[in-house]
């Protein structure tokens, strides 16, 4: 597992010295993670769950996800979500589109 100073934690499915080529090709198209993220989620209720990297799970507490972030962000500075533009790595469950913020409700886990 890797930790992260923003308090997300990364679980890589070959663990953290694997070597990237094997990374990248245990799951390119996330194909396999995508069948295996309703699971996660599952275990993990407590958590945002991201399809991350090339072969990883990450996981952050619910009240600290780009979501929750970008919201308590436009309150404090007097913006509403139709004023919000999010650029960044993609806000999506297998990173193939990208969608508001708000879409996924009030916490996030990559559910419409």
């Amino acid at each position: 597992m890797e930790f992260h100073a923003t308090g997300m934690v990364t679980f890589p499915l070959l663990g953290t010295k694997a070597d990237a080529a094997d990374k990248i090709a245990l799951d390119p198209t996330r194909e396999k993670r995508k069948v295996l993220y309703p699971e996660v989620l599952q275990l993990f209720p407590d958590y945002t769950v991201y399809i991350g990297g090339s072969s990883s799970f990450d996981f952050t507490e619910k009240a600290y996800n780009k979501y929750d972030s970008i919201m308590a962000y436009a309150k404090e500075n007097g913006y509403r979500k139709e004023e919000i533009l999010y650029v960044g790595d993609v806000l999506a469950m297998a990173a193939e589109t990208a969608y508001p913020p708000w879409r996924y409700g009030s916490r996030g886990n990559h559910r419409s």
